[in-house]
């Protein structure tokens, strides 16, 4: 997703690498992208090269750095003390997360993303699945703690709205602080959050806008609200250039 993102047009090989199969025996559920990614992986090497070969087949601007080579699996406690194992399951619980981990759980971070993370200016966690996406990353010890003494400004990018079966019911603030009790308090530097309106109408059952004007809780980080919406076709979703012109306003 994150190469695709950078592509420079939305070509069909874009729109393939995105592609999920519907059906077919051991293909249902797949990303093309993914298995593109782990077939480069095993021509190339290894999976660093894989991400830059497969970059290079996309045309995608920037760099993507992955935090871990380490295999590792992610593991989730619910409210009623079950666990859920991989990032397919831990939504169909039924019952709210409480804690996410790693296992491996020092898996060692990859120098260059780390590297990456102490030199940067903006270092931007979001936006995605809270459980699922932003926080594993985290989770690798040393890219939390280059995340804790990197000088650049840390940003939170809140979702839009709640995801069912990982933050449903979620609070601005619950957000915020699932995120700095796995990783730390003090850790982030401000919360951006979207205040635009969102027509009540194309709501799917269960989700729900997640409202910035209840505040950050507990949290010591600023809370910065700006319209982050405005793609009819994605009302749900972050508009790519609003998105990006509130982060460069930051300061």
């Amino acid at each position: 997703m994150c190469i695709t993102a950078l592509a420079h047009d939305d070509s069909l090989v874009v729109q393939l690498f995105q592609y999920r199969f519907s059906q077919g025996d051991g293909l249902k559920g797949h990303n093309f992208g993914n298995l593109f990614i782990a077939a480069m992986a095993e021509l190339t090497g290894s999976f660093e090269r894989a991400l830059i070969e497969t970059s290079k087949v996309l045309a995608s601007t920037g760099r993507i750095i992955p935090s871990t080579l380490t295999h590792v699996n992610l593991y989730a406690e619910h409210a009623d003390g079950q666990t859920s194992k991989g990032e397919s399951t831990l939504g169909s619980n039924g019952h709210r997360v409480e804690r996410v981990w790693l296992e491996p759980q020092d898996p060692s971070a990859y120098p260059d993303a780390v590297a990456a993370i102490v030199s940067a200016d903006f270092v931007v966690l979001g936006p995605g699945s809270l459980y699922t996406s932003v926080l594993p990353n985290l989770l690798v010890p040393g890219i939390a703690e280059a995340l804790r003494h990197t000088t650049a400004k840390r940003i939170y990018v809140c979702n839009v709205a709640t995801e069912l079966g990982e933050t449903d019911g979620f609070s601005l603030a619950d957000h915020v602080d699932a995120l700095e009790r796995h990783i730390g308090r003090n850790t982030i530097d401000i919360v951006l959050a979207n205040s635009g309106q969102i027509d009540p109408t194309v709501m799917p059952v269960g989700r729900f806008v997640v409202d910035p004007s209840r505040g950050l809780g507990g949290s010591v980080a600023r809370l910065v609200t700006m319209d982050l919406v405005g793609d009819s076709d994605h009302p749900l979703a972050h508009h790519s250039a609003k998105l990006a012109r509130a982060v460069l306003k930051l300061q």
